[in-house]
């Protein structure tokens, strides 16, 4: 049970016995949230108008236009813009739309979990180990957020979306000794992978950064 209880004129208190209920709560008001299944259908579906959208939300147009009107007021935080026509998608810098997407699926209700596959989260796995083995130390490095923008990376190459880093940013990491290690096995693991092992050098070294 939860319980508000106001302390003064201008503060609420939550009381509550299992702290665990919160986060169920959460996940109910969320899990059908329309702004996500947008978010969500932009991402994956290419090319989708808003009547296609709209149809596969089980939402009328003009519903459909408010959660965009929402949406757009998200994005101009990030300095984003939706594009309405010929189909809707997210437009602005190729770095920050990937930013966007990466604290959506990461931080976002469970509904929203971007999936990893097996073969994207071994890949990565061993491209750490590799690089710890060859350093001869442990590296501290958080695999799900690795496994996350990997597969976002992965998703807008596939999809035509390219990082172009300037000259400052690439010579500032493309002649370390880390990142030469890096690009050393992420290629050897990911030599399987058509998207991944292809990647520019600018895709390579945004990835290292990101890393």
């Amino acid at each position: 049970d939860m319980e508000i209880i106001q302390q003064s004129t201008n503060t609420l208190i939550l009381k509550i016995d299992n702290p665990s209920a919160i986060s169920l709560y959460l996940n109910s008001i969320t899990k059908d949230n329309i702004l996500f299944d947008l978010i969500d259908c932009i991402y994956f579906d290419n090319f989708e108008t808003i009547e296609s959208i709209s149809e596969k939300l089980y939402i009328s147009e003009s519903t459909l236009k408010r959660y965009l009107t929402h949406l757009k007021k998200v994005l101009k935080k990030y300095n984003l813009f939706v594009q309405l026509t010929p189909y809707v998608t997210i437009i602005g810098d190729e770095a920050t739309i990937r930013y966007f997407y990466f604290k959506y699926f990461r931080y976002v209700h469970d509904k929203s979990t971007l999936p990893i596959r097996v073969d994207l989260s071994q890949a990565i796995f061993e491209t750490i180990s590799s690089i710890s083995r060859d350093m001869g130390f442990a590296l501290n490095v958080d695999h799900p957020r690795a496994s996350y923008w990997t597969a976002i990376v992965e998703h807008r190459v596939r999809n035509g979306h390219h990082i172009i880093l300037n000259d400052s940013i690439l010579e500032t990491h493309q002649h370390s000794a880390s990142f030469s290690k890096f690009k050393k096995y992420f290629k050897l693991n990911f030599k399987s992978n058509s998207i991944l092992s292809s990647l520019s050098h600018s895709e390579l070294v945004y990835a290292f950064i990101i890393r």
